[in-house]
């Protein structure tokens, strides 16, 4: 009996555990604006490299029209108390790192907007919470495919090279694990106006202090109504146009972490283990009884 309850109990937990059927949505291009995304887009790859293209002088620039023929689709699911996936992006930028997040509505009340904001980051004006979580690095044809959890809480992604180069941070202990992208950029790919030196760059999340260490977050049960969001990364680098009340940069070629691909997402993260521990508890009194 003793065995009977143990695998009946291993069952349920890994029925727990099991993810619930995986939905696909199509992420939009966002044109935000409060922050629109064509004049504070990034135009360096991941090693420094610039793209090929003068820097625009006006709103009409053809740089507006970088992602034109791109797309980006998410399959979701939950797996315990995360959300689990695998995103899928064609004709992006090349060799260009993105962050993945979860962006909440802005509106005060709103229960999603708060957990975000309890498990993550806050805008600068206070109203709108969300988590970075994860990244996602294209090849050299902008195309990536890569699963995702949402298990870690990060400020932004800091990079290891090029030596000397801004955003490049040696990675602490409280640091998410560096995923290195070695790649030579193809000199007949109409992104670079040179034929730029073969690198190897190392991608890491930097920790958000006060939050859940890399690899240890659980999402609270309930019911998210939220957008997943395709953030480029900057960096911090310089260039563009400075914000003294922000202390930042915008604009090409730095860039200023534009977020130009956003999509809507409903999930259910289930209250888990109280079935789990009624049904235990019902076991253990029927092996008790049968025992007397």
């Amino acid at each position: 009996m003793k065995r009977l309850i143990t695998i009946f109990a291993v069952t349920i937990l890994v029925l727990a555990a099991t993810p619930v059927e995986a939905v696909t949505t199509v992420l939009g291009l966002d044109y935000d604006p409060g922050w629109p995304w064509p004049g504070n887009q990034r135009w360096k790859d991941i090693a420094g490299n610039m793209y090929e293209g003068p820097l625009p002088e006006s709103e009409n620039s053809w740089r507006n029209n970088a992602y034109t023929g791109a797309s980006v689709s998410v399959n979701y699911g939950v797996t315990g108390s995360r959300l689990t996936g695998t995103i899928t992006a064609t004709r992006l930028k090349p060799n260009f790192a993105y962050q993945l997040k979860l962006e909440g509505s802005g509106v005060s009340g709103d229960w999603t907007n708060n957990i975000l904001k309890s498990l993550g980051r806050t805008t600068d004006d206070g109203k709108m919470g969300y988590l970075p979580f994860d990244s996602l690095v294209t090849d050299n044809s902008g195309n990536a495919t890569t699963s995702f959890v949402t298990d870690s809480s990060f400020h932004l992604l800091y990079r290891t090279a090029p030596p000397g180069g801004y955003g490049v941070v040696p990675p602490t202990a409280n640091d998410g694990p560096v995923s290195y992208y070695t790649f030579d950029p193809d000199p007949s790919s109409p992104w670079y106006s040179t034929n730029p030196p073969a690198a190897n760059v190392g991608i890491y999340g930097m920790y958000e202090p006060g939050r859940a260490l890399p690899g240890t977050l659980q999402l609270p049960d309930g019911t998210y109504y939220c957008k997943f969001v395709l953030t480029e990364e900057s960096f911090h680098d310089t260039g563009g146009t400075f914000h003294p009340g922000w202390g930042i940069w915008s604009g090409a070629p730095a860039g200023s972490w534009a977020s130009p691909f956003k999509g809507d997402i409903t999930f259910q993260v289930p209250a888990v283990p109280e079935p789990v521990t009624f049904a235990l508890l019902g076991l253990g009194g029927l092996f008790l009884r049968r025992r007397k």
